[in-house]
């Protein structure tokens, strides 16, 4: 060694912890780069997915119309909901916190099985909750953390009995921060 530490080791130079004015974080609530603008407030933050507007269905009173067949899934800049959910309807199935979600509403044209599937078709570890009712008073009616046969920990809720008429939300998140 040459007895240099840190940042006055020539060595560490070229590290960015060594390298002029840190990076601002557009999440974290701190003024990372020290010019009294925070988060998303910082120019350093324009275009990034944090501070975009918000995304379509990101809360269950802007839910996306579902149709039946394939709904797109995008999470991208979705915030957390605060809206809490009941593992123990699908105990064993590891429903998590439901990071950056998304919410969807189906209201069935006639009678049946509802099945609400992203098995091997996200590349996040998911869950999925249905609920009936209105945003300011949801019941669950099914979930799913991990569907059976469903690789990288993605969800699959099967043959939900559903009613004509009757308006279903789903809410579509990560099973924890990072994972979405």
């Amino acid at each position: 060694g040459d007895g240099a530490v840190d940042c006055a080791d020539p060595d560490c130079a070229a590290d960015p912890a060594c390298t002029g004015t840190p990076v601002e974080n557009c999440s974290n609530g701190v003024d990372d780069d020290g010019d009294g603008a925070v988060d998303c407030a910082d120019t350093d933050c324009a275009g990034d997915p944090a501070c975009g507007p918000p995304s379509a269905g990101d809360e269950c009173v802007d839910a996306i119309a579902a149709v039946l067949g394939s709904n797109a899934v995008d999470t991208t800049g979705a915030t957390d909901s605060t809206d809490l959910s009941d593992p123990s309807q699908c105990s064993g199935t590891f429903l998590g916190q439901f990071v950056q979600d998304i919410w969807y509403s189906f209201t069935p044209a006639s009678d049946g099985l509802l099945t609400a599937d992203l098995c091997n078709l996200v590349n996040f570890d998911s869950d999925i909750a249905i609920y009936s009712g209105t945003c300011d008073a949801l019941t669950q009616v099914g979930c799913n953390g991990d569907g059976p046969g469903c690789s990288t920990f993605t969800s699959l809720l099967s043959d939900l009995p559903v009613t004509a008429g009757t308006e279903y939300i789903t809410r579509v998140g990560g099973w924890n921060l990072g994972s979405a």
